[in-house]
């Protein structure tokens, strides 16, 4: 049990000093270039930093204070505890992450979807109504308690709130990627191919498999006698493969920040006009791509 109780403090704890380290450099770009997905990259890391950190909270607390129905001398409702409040807060924080990262990619592409932003802002809507339903009624609508031994606890999400974040992020992640092998496509440059890989294989981790495994746990430990077992995968695998898939994407992007305007749409034509609206120089680049090149 104890083997469990530090790989899950080393796991979150090294994920939130990650993420603090990362998001300074991330703030540096951002005012050297006004980049804007640069500045959405980094509260991105900042809203999973700090959900890994209250989850190191929780796990240190000591019991008296975790069973109590007061945080920082303010008092939560009738039947709560801290720990149902941590772990509110941590499954909002996830989905704020999830809607930042979508946020960021969007950017990243250049145009803005319609549908996209509907689903992200309809699944955010819904996060925080189900918060405040939380806070009125009781904390199982987003997470349930489980208490492993005297000192360690893990939190597992009801059904609800793995179907809204598990729809956004298997969604989102299939947005992200296919955008990225688009962009990837016409790519020539091999610095910037490579940054490309490296981070639709991130995303590929934080986005499907992390969330993947820890799905699994949380089945192990809420429909078998195991809950052990789906602590390990859930908590330490799928944690650290989300953070790997994070860290992954933030840093290869970091590498180059110019990389945001290889963009997945297709150029097809140069148009040059003049003030008065005469035009002076077209360009196809189609025609160049079937060796048709315009030397006018």
């Amino acid at each position: 049990m104890d083997s469990f109780y530090y790989a899950y403090l080393f796991i979150h704890f090294t994920t939130f000093l990650i993420t603090m380290v990362l998001i300074p450099f991330f703030f540096k770009r951002y005012h050297e270039t006004r980049i804007s997905v640069l500045l959405l990259m980094a509260y991105t890391l900042l809203f999973y930093g700090l959900a890994n950190f209250l989850l190191v909270i929780a796990q240190l607390l000591p019991k008296h204070v975790g069973y109590s129905n007061t945080l920082f001398f303010l008092p939560l409702k009738q039947g709560w505890t801290v720990y149902d409040f941590l772990g509110t807060m941590v499954a909002f924080g996830i989905g704020v992450v999830l809607v930042l990262g979508l946020l960021f990619f969007e950017s990243f592409k250049g145009i803005y979807s319609l549908t996209r932003i509907s689903v992200t802002i309809s699944v955010l809507t819904s996060l925080i109504v189900l918060v405040l339903a939380t806070f009125i009624s009781t904390p199982q609508l987003i997470t349930t308690t489980h208490h492993l031994n005297q000192h360690d606890i893990i939190f597992v999400w009801s059904p609800v709130i793995w179907f809204l974040l598990g729809v956004l992020s298997y969604v989102s992640g299939y947005w992200v990627l296919k955008d990225l092998f688009i962009t990837l496509k016409q790519t020539t440059n091999h610095t910037r191919s490579t940054q490309l890989k490296f981070m639709s294989t991130g995303m590929a981790l934080a986005y499907w498999i992390g969330p993947s495994v820890s799905a699994i746990g949380d089945n192990v430990s809420t429909f078998t006698s195991n809950i052990l077992i789906g602590a390990w995968i859930a908590e330490i695998i799928g944690y650290s493969i989300i953070t790997l898939g994070i860290t992954m994407t933030a840093y290869y992007y970091l590498q180059a920040e110019e990389i945001a305007f290889l963009q997945p749409m297709q150029q097809r034509t140069l148009l040059i006009v003049h003030n008065s609206g005469n035009l002076l120089y077209e360009y196809n680049f189609l025609l160049e791509k079937k060796g048709e090149f315009d030397n006018e």
